[in-house]
This record gives structure tokens, sequence and C-alpha cells, in this order.
């Protein structure tokens, strides 16, 4: 009984909301913010977004889906499936076959064939200092063959959702069909920062290299990240992972990622100088801890809340209990500082038969910019499916209605109710009816077989 009492409460907002639905879709509710987007920074870069990672906002944009050429960032991939699936305990012998596969002027760390080096200090030399031959000895350890393990990071790629992107080696080295976009090479971090090995690798401004067949003794190596170098005039305190990335085709590159105040921000810069790339990357660092705050949306989001106004209605006294109908998921958006989350746009989708509860998704925009997401979900299911009178049991008589609520759920109720009724009448005079004309059908026959 109090799922059907629900499930008409349900239909009835879904009806008394119709007139706010808008747009091409019926079960689809569009409204346009009041907030102002900040002012965005000028960048240097060709392309470039600007992620915020616990929200999922999308702070700044340049081109995000315009294919691009990577160059070194690739390695963020190669890297991720390296710890994916390789021991850090084992070991890798080069051969000269891999060395020389390679073109003389790419970038190396200086290993000679047959030299036995640990997988953890390969995975270390190849993310801070970009070692090509570091890139083709694993993908050959992995997959047999360069070729077959850039089809595993396209494979990827595509299953984290980079769907612009199309890798044929794993160190970067220029080829006309290997691309990617700014995008979704945050997509790709973002995927392999959830991974703590790469997340521990990528982060360290130095490494000390243990000592090797060939090499007895420890050698320490620096990123060529200089954000995360502290010695290096472009060191920025709050970057705490990253990747670079040249080719004179793809110009700069850049990849990183900082947190500051409890606020985690992706960054992605391709085609830029090498002069500006580090300056393009902290301006929009900057803009995004100084222009935007996270805020939870319980508590501040008061449009689908119970009040005069409210999208959606109180179940006050319904089921022994005094709250909303509905309730929003605990989540957070970004919101321009000095904005308010009621001045946000928003687009509000119903869900259809959802076995959890969920009635609508509610993305908040601005124009075009995602801020972040939210769920509303039936506060009503309790966990228990006893039937339940609308008012506490240890009361002698049924507490008195609302005096003002958006929808009146009881009368609701009625009219549903007075509706199955009148149609059971309905049913019942037609079979009376029919009875009747039956009977004087017999009557007649009667009648003329008596004549006969």
């Amino acid at each position: 009984m109090k799922r059907i009492i629900i499930y008409l409460s349900i239909i009835a907002i879904l009806f008394s909301n119709i007139q706010y639905v808008q747009g091409e879709e019926e079960n689809k509710k569009i409204v346009e913010a009041t907030a102002t987007y900040p002012e965005a920074p000028e960048i240097n870069g060709h392309s470039a977004v600007l992620i915020d990672i616990d929200t999922g906002a999308i702070l700044y944009s340049k081109n995000p889906h315009e294919k691009m050429y990577p160059a070194s960032i690739t390695k963020i991939m190669t890297t991720l499936l390296a710890v994916e699936n390789l021991a850090m305990e084992d070991t890798f012998t080069f051969s000269q076959d891999i060395l020389n596969a390679l073109p003389w002027d790419a970038a190396k760390y200086g290993y000679v064939a047959g030299e036995e080096v640990g997988i953890r200090d390969l995975i270390y030399v190849l993310m801070l200092r970009s070692a090509n031959e570091v890139a083709m000895g694993l993908a050959m350890k992995i997959a047999g063959s360069e070729e077959e393990f850039a089809k595993l990071m396209t494979a990827k790629a595509k299953e984290i959702g980079a769907v612009n992107t199309n890798f044929v080696n794993a160190t970067g080295l220029h080829d006309d069909n290997h691309y990617t976009t700014a995008y979704d090479m945050a997509l790709i971090a973002l995927e392999a920062m959830d991974n703590s090995t790469f997340a521990e690798v990528w982060g360290n401004p130095s490494y000390i290299v243990n000592p090797t067949s060939v090499e007895p003794d420890v050698v320490r190596i620096w990123n060529r990240h200089n954000m995360l170098v502290s010695r290096q005039a472009a060191y920025y305190s709050y970057a705490k992972g990253g990747k670079t990335g040249y080719t004179d085709e793809a110009g700069r590159t850049l990849v990183t990622y900082a947190s500051r105040d409890g606020r985690n921000l992706m960054c992605v810069v391709m085609k830029s100088g090498t002069e500006t790339v580090y300056d393009d990357t902290r301006r929009l660092f900057e803009y995004g801890f100084t222009e935007f705050q996270n805020i939870e949306v319980k508590g501040n989001e008061t449009r689908f809340g119970q009040s005069e106004n409210s999208f959606f209605v109180s179940r006050d006294n319904l089921f022994s209990g005094s709250s909303n109908l509905m309730e929003l998921t605990d989540s957070y958006v970004t919101i321009p500082v000095g904005s308010s989350i009621d001045s946000l746009g928003y687009e509000l989708t119903f869900l259809e038969n959802d076995k959890n509860g969920y009635v609508a998704n509610i993305k908040y925009m601005i124009g075009d910019a995602y801020l972040g997401e939210t769920s509303l979900k039936l506060s009503a299911n309790d966990g228990d499916d006893e039937d339940k009178l609308p008012y506490k049991e240890e009361e002698t008589e049924p507490i008195k209605k609302q005096e003002e609520l958006p929808i009146n759920v009881y009368m609701v109720m009625g009219i549903i109710v007075a509706i199955i009724v009148l149609v059971i009448v309905i049913k019942i005079i037609r079979k009376t009816s029919g009875k009747r004309k039956a009977k004087r059908a017999r009557k007649k026959l009667f009648k003329n077989n008596k004549l006969h």
C-alpha cells in the first residue's frame, strides 16, 4: 500500500509540474542561469582545458575537442598500462633491436643493449625523464610489439571516453595518425591518477635510480616538468603532478594536476611555446582557484526543497514522518565566487523505471559551461514494506492536513479513488443493463413460442 501511495504521489508531482518542462524533450526541464561566468584569461596555447576534478566542472576550454599531436604526454597512457600490467619488482633487459628502432635524435636515458633494469626504476625514468627507449621496451614487454601495444592504448582511451584519440606508438614521436585532444588527455590523466602507483610516480620532483647490471652507482634524476621542481623558475607550489611533451609538429604540450585549499584541478595545454606553456598553465590554475569555489548542493540549493514555490512537494504527516518527498543526493557543484547555486542554470531530466528510487538528474550550467550535477531521489523509501498510516500510531486521531501545500496529495488520491469507483459503477451498470436486456429477450422468445 505504501509503494502505491508513493507512486501515485510521484504521478501527481509530474503532472503538476508539466508546465515547467521546456525544450524538445518532454521529460526535461531547462532553466537558464542568472549568474555570469568569470572572464577567462588569454593564453598562447592553441588548445586547452581546465577541469575541477571533484565536480567534473569544465572551468575553461579552448578548442577542447580539436585533434592535436600530443608528443610525450602520450607517455601518461604508456605508464598507466605499464603499472596496470607489470609487477614493480620485475626486471627488463634491453635489446639492440629496441634501441635501433628509435630515431637518433629521440630523447633517451642512455640504457644499452643487455642492461637489466628494475620495472619500478624504468617507470620513474619514463615519466620524469621521458625516455623513449623505456617506452618502447615496456610496450614490447607487455604486448610483444609497439603496434599491438598502441592498439591497447587506443582501446583503453575509448573505454574511458577519450573517443577522439588514436595512438600508433608508445612514445609520442610524431605520426600523422597519432593524435588526441585536450579534453581527451584530461580524461586519460584523470583515469591514470586513480591508480595509486601512477599518482605517486608523476608527482615526484626527483627520484634515485638504483644500480643496474651495467651502472654500479645510484643516480638521482629530476622531473622535466619545471612546475614540480622548486629550484626551477616556473615552480608552482600547488602543482602535484604532470607530464611534458614536445615535437616540432606538436609544439609544447603540458598536463598538470594542482591542489589548493582542498580543491583539485587538472589542466591540459597543447601546442603552446617553450616560453609560454608554463605561463599558460599558471594563468589557468590561478583563474580556476580564485574565480570559482565548490559548495555542497544539499543545504544550498533551495529550488528543489520544501517551500511555497518549491519544484517538488512535502510529504508532511505521511508515512509517520515529516520531510520532503524528494531529497537531493550528496554532491558538490562549482560556482563563480560571489554567486549562489540558485543563480545557476540547470537541465533536469526525469528518469523512468529507476529501481533505486532516483526520479531525476540535474546538470548545473552557465550557458554551455558544465559545473556539476546531482540527483533527486525519493526520501519516502525507508527500507521496509510495512503499510503505514498517514498519522502517528500513538495519536488518537489523525493530524490535520497541512493548511498550505503546493500539491494537495489527499485531493489527488481522492480523485484517483473516485475515478476507480466510477469505473466500477459503470461496469456494474453495464452488467445489470445486459442482464435486463437478456431477460426481456427471453420473455419475448417465450411469448412467440406460445403463439405457435
